[in-house]
């Protein structure tokens, strides 16, 4: 899903896809973390750059490291749900999903003192149960409109040039700190955040559109 999927917003209105296509605003978006590494670095590099960006944390990697997770709500970050384990939950036992969700809110909120408002589920995959769900949790569920692909890029050009050639107005890019291809997209990072100013795009967190 490297573009805008647009014919799945159709189907699903009430998640979070993209931001308002007529401003030349893109919101960063990091998934897997934190990590000991990765995640340090990149919030020099966001603090360097002035961007406030959102992450999406698995609770056990939160639970591992909360001083990590203390440092991005400090420095004014946005801190979404990415599951507790990081494992697929389309279609999985609907007492287990909960689980995974309530139990990362609450290691969020035990270190942060605030409730993530926002839901990212594992590698994208959800089902209609999903719904109801976010409104039970009162959490907004939040995809995307450019999926990178840092994940599996072994060259941080190549990296660049697809985040040239599918940039959008109002687009919800992906990365992954917690990732061990991490690396990869921190060599590039600085180069595309070069290159998004240029192309004269903003840069927001998902609170400023959402809540």
């Amino acid at each position: 899903m490297w573009v805008n999927p647009s014919i799945l917003r159709i189907f699903f209105p009430w998640i979070l896809w993209k931001g308002d296509p007529k401003k030349k605003t893109v919101f960063l978006t990091f998934d897997d973390g934190p990590h000991p590494q990765h995640t340090l670095k990149l919030l020099d590099i966001l603090k360097t750059e002035k961007i406030l960006a959102t992450f999406f944390l698995t609770g056990k990697n939160a639970l591992q490291y909360p001083g990590l997770v203390e440092s991005i709500a400090r420095e004014g970050h946005d801190i979404g749900n990415h599951g507790f384990s990081h494992a697929r939950m389309d279609f999985r036992n609907m007492q287990w999903i909960r689980s995974e969700i309530e139990k990362t809110n609450h290691i969020i909120f035990s270190i942060t003192g605030k409730p993530p408002l926002f839901f990212r589920p594992p590698y994208g995959r959800f089902d209609l149960r999903f719904h109801k769900l976010m409104k039970e949790t009162n959490q907004t569920l939040v995809l995307w409109s450019l999926l990178t692909g840092d994940f599996e890029e072994s060259l941080s050009q190549c990296l660049i040039e697809r985040v040239q050639k599918h940039l959008h107005p109002g687009a919800i890019l992906v990365f992954h700190d917690g990732h061990p291809n991490a690396p990869v997209m921190l060599e590039a990072f600085e180069k595309i955040v070069t290159l998004i100013r240029k192309l004269d795009f903003s840069f927001q967190k998902l609170s400023e559109i959402v809540h």
